[in-house]
């Protein structure tokens, strides 16, 4: 439109009630009670048609803001279309003004003749315009008609049509209607049945002819399509379609004659709670909305184009909590609409819940940006072969941003990304990235997306459950203060369960020795048995004693280089011996040993070889 229009805020800031005005049940309380200014309304620009709402004093245009003026009102939302008007005030009333060509202003053409001849005429409204705001309240011959008893929250305009949400979730639509932007249609009632197409004008307000179990929490409109959301965050879409700019696959115009809603991956960024309405709960309400009507950012609607933000998905939990235990498929978090924050483990985010041990480990899904429609002009930021886009599509070039908001022109968009807080500011222990609000973790920090806790030493080697904790006074599934943090499965233990245990430990030394790399046992024996088997348990038959070898054997185990690990300190003899003794107590010698020499070596390497204890 050529012509602009601006609300002042109301003061002082934050003195307006949004809960007493958006709520349903108490029309009579005031929200403005703790007010001392704001609601004034003020249009400035072309004004051909009386689309200032200024009075019969019409001028081409105005050059400085004036001020709209409807006695004992405050004006709360307003919407400019291509020649008229339309805004609510805080009270609940509709109001529009400015060229009615098309019944856009909700009043009908017999009511405009009556006041433009006889001796009721009062110029207000006649000769196809409304100089000044007139309220429309519908022709309230039945509940789908009248908007008497409703309270307006928020109204949008396209180009010769007007739109209104009011607190119970239901649109009010009227005006040109070639394109079906009305949904007046009416859909398959019973199988068989085609359904029916309606694109006639209206010049009165009628109700929309959306899904009985739909509750519209925020509307937008195009030049000639209207996109809605949901109060589950699911976009409802109809109107003119000739560019793909519904999104549905497809370029047939929608009356809401056909399926009204349209795809896409994830859900907006909008929750509402709901409550009992004559004792059902059959029908939602805009009660304890995340967001406001008017205030949604995740939908837009150009000209003959369409985009959308989906919902980010963020964790903010407080560190003091420190962790939450329970298993993925039975503890879901769920979106509280009193904070405005979603958890991951709920619906279809459940799949993405990470679960190390009985530690969350909760995933961040960033905000992504949809597009849609006429791309003649680039407005989707797609390619511009892709001139028509008929499905909503991922702009795939900007997807390691976290988006906040869209806005659509009559041939352009523009995007607004998130300065986002990372959750816990990385608790010290990472950096964030305030574009995606995610934190890099320095090790071994890495164990949570808050860089909250440390991983478990070797991540315990993939051989046991790990429970990482902040200090030792944690208290994680009965293990406490100096317990290990790893959890290893058998037969693993140490700290990072890196170590095997043998079977039954080989049975003691008299039977075997226990290899903690692997877990194999080497079998012994002493004077008169050797063992086998894999612990080392069953006697060998076939074992013809070696009394020799044996005596080798235990010697090669108490000696210091098995005990320090190391042959350094052995001299160039001492290490020769050494090797005999190793090479003949081998249990499958590779040539005959020179047993003799070897015999006259034992004396002197036992004095050398045997702790002090001992040689006394």
């Amino acid at each position: 439109p050529a012509f602009s229009s601006v609300i002042t805020e109301f003061q002082p800031i934050g003195c307006f009630r949004y809960n007493v005005f958006m709520d349903w049940k108490t029309p009579e309380m005031d929200p403005m009670a703790e007010c001392t200014s704001g609601g004034e309304l003020f249009t400035w620009g072309f004004n051909m048609n009386g689309q200032l709402g200024l009075g019969e004093d019409l001028t081409t245009f105005e050059i400085l803001p004036k001020e709209v003026k409807v006695p004992e009102e405050k004006f709360y939302s307003v919407a400019l279309g291509a020649h008229h008007a339309l805004a609510s005030t805080v009270s609940g009333k509709l109001y529009a003004w400015g060229k009615n060509d098309r019944g856009q202003l909700g009043v009908p053409p017999e009511y405009m003749d009556t006041h433009c001849t006889g001796p009721d005429a009062i110029g207000e409204c006649c000769k196809g315009k409304c100089v000044k705001p007139q309220r429309i309240t519908g022709l309230c011959e039945s509940l789908d008609d009248c908007l008497l008893d409703r309270r307006v929250v928020h109204v949008a305009a396209g180009e010769q049509f007007s739109v209104a949400l009011d607190s119970f979730g239901v649109v009010w639509l009227f005006g040109d209607n070639t394109f079906g932007q009305l949904c007046q249609g009416r859909r398959v009632r019973y199988f068989g049945d085609p359904p029916v197409a309606n694109f006639d004008a209206l010049f009165r307000p009628r109700r929309a002819a959306l899904p009985a179990d739909v509750t519209i929490a925020d509307v937008f409109v195009g030049l000639y399509h209207v996109m809605a959301v949901s109060t589950f965050g699911e976009i409802m879409a109809w109107g003119r379609n000739d560019d793909g700019q519904l999104g549905r696959g497809h370029t047939e115009h929608d009356s809401c004659h056909l399926e009204v809603k349209t795809e896409i991956p994830v859900p907006l960024e909008m929750e509402c709670g709901r409550e009992a309405v004559n004792g059902s709960l059959d029908l939602g309400r805009l009660h304890l909305c995340n967001l406001l009507p008017g205030n949604t950012t995740g939908l837009a609607a150009g000209e003959r184009h369409s985009g959308a933000i989906t919902r980010s998905n963020y964790t903010w939990r407080d560190p003091a909590l420190k962790y939450t235990y329970g298993e993925a498929s039975t503890q879901k978090q769920s979106f509280n609409a009193l904070t405005g924050y979603w958890n991951d483990c709920q619906g279809e985010y459940l799949e993405n819940c990470r679960v190390q041990g009985k530690l969350y480990r909760w995933p961040s899904t960033l905000a992504q940006v949809y597009m849609w429609g006429d791309n003649r002009f680039g407005q989707l930021g797609l390619p511009l072969e892709e001139r028509t886009v008929t499905t909503p599509t991922l702009i795939e070039q900007f997807t390691d941003k976290d988006w906040h908001a869209i806005f659509a022109g009559s041939r352009q968009s523009f995007w607004v990304s998130r300065v986002l807080q990372c959750p816990g500011n990385c608790n010290g222990h990472g950096i964030c990235n305030h574009d995606t609000g995610r934190c890099t973790c320095e090790f071994p920090w890495t164990m949570e997306i808050d860089c909250l806790t440390q991983w478990c030493p070797n991540n315990c080697s993939g051989q046991g459950e790990c429970y990482p904790r902040r200090s030792v006074s944690d208290l994680v599934d009965g293990l406490r203060d100096t317990r290990t943090e790893c959890k290893c499965e058998s037969p693993f233990w140490d700290i990072d369960c890196r170590r095997k245990e043998c079977p039954n430990n080989c049975w003691g030394p008299d039977h075997g020795l226990c290899n903690n790399t692997d877990g194999s046992c080497t079998c012994v024996g002493n004077a008169t048995v050797t063992y086998t088997g894999f612990d080392c348990y069953v006697p060998d038959p076939l074992h013809v004693l070696d009394p020799l070898r044996f005596y080798t054997q235990q010697l090669l185990r108490i000696s210091p280089f098995f005990t320090n690990g190391t042959s350094v300190t052995l001299s160039a003899a001492q290490q020769e011996l050494l090797r005999l003794l190793a090479t003949y107590a081998s249990p499958a010698p590779s040539a005959p040993q020179p047993l003799p020499r070897l015999a006259l070596a034992l004396i002197p390497l036992v004095a050398l070889l045997l702790p002090r204890r001992f040689r006394a």
